[in-house]
């Protein structure tokens, strides 16, 4: 006579499997999420870099020239050579909410608060560079801008 086998469940073997299967699933996506946090904060450093760069137009239009706070460069063509990085400091940046109180809230700052991803600014009075770092190009070359003329 055969005996009939009633053992129910699964093997070591199979529920190794599954267990690999849903790690590999799960490592996938939180890849994926991670690349998705950079796009989302990439996108909102150059959002409310256009919120400045429409508040600094609107202070051009009240002040026929753009601000020159104590720390740009003093506009003359062979200083400011086209409005540099190494020009530019933070706290020129910084002090711009002294210019712009009227025309935007709060001025935008690091995301992370650290100093990586500061922005900084540098004008000449008829045009005006705004410098900012995304993550997904960090150290790599010279950071990203914004210019009005």
């Amino acid at each position: 006579m055969f005996l009939k086998d009633n053992k129910k469940g699964f093997t070591l073997v199979e529920l190794l499997v599954v267990i690999s299967i849903i790690s590999l699933l799960a490592s996938f996506s939180i890849v994926s999420l991670g690349q998705a946090r950079v796009k989302a904060r990439n996108a909102n450093r150059l959002g409310e870099m256009n919120n400045v760069r429409k508040a600094l137009q609107l202070y051009y239009d009240n002040n026929l020239e753009y601000p020159i706070v104590a720390c740009s460069i003093d506009g003359s063509d062979n200083d400011w050579s086209g409005g540099n990085y190494q020009g530019a400091t933070n706290d020129c940046y910084n002090d711009l909410s002294d210019y712009l109180e009227p025309y935007i809230r709060k001025m935008p700052s690091d995301p992370f608060g650290r100093g990586d991803f500061e922005y900084r600014y540098v004008s000449n009075g008829s045009v005006f560079r705004i410098f900012f770092k995304l993550e997904e190009t960090q150290g790599v070359g010279e950071p990203d801008y914004i210019e009005g003329k």
